[in-house]
């Protein structure tokens, strides 16, 4: 399984999407915020690891909103590995998409016609 998201080091090079290349002291000039006392900023994994950025802590809570439980001992790598796994597993329910039963399906023909009738 390939990762989403990395922890970025400040010291490799940010490429966007649109192809732009950012040496860590542009990206860091671009947005301020990577340099805060105590963020830990998340880039994407893989060659444009600059179509995405985050902050961890933040990843996290809005993981914990969604339905996650975290262990409070996950830090850094282990933590974002944890709501990568936490999003994964959202999404195969989203996947399974159940066919409808024959009640639906009688009851969403009955109300169509009661629908074209008027």
């Amino acid at each position: 399984m390939s990762r989403k998201y990395q922890i970025w080091d400040h010291a490799s090079n940010v490429i966007t999407p649109s192809n732009e290349i950012f040496t860590p002291e542009m990206w860091s000039s671009r947005y301020p915020a990577l340099c805060l006392e105590g963020a830990t900023m998340v880039i994407a994994a893989g060659f444009y690891n600059g179509g995405l950025i985050g902050e961890l802590s933040v990843m996290k809570k809005q993981a914990e909103q969604m339905g996650a439980t975290f262990d409070e001992s996950l830090t850094g790598d282990s933590l974002l590995q944890a709501i990568e796994d936490f999003e994964d597993e959202l999404a195969k329910g989203k996947d399974e998409i159940s066919e409808p039963t024959a009640e639906e399906r009688i009851a969403a023909a009955l109300e169509y016609q009661n629908m074209v009738s008027l």
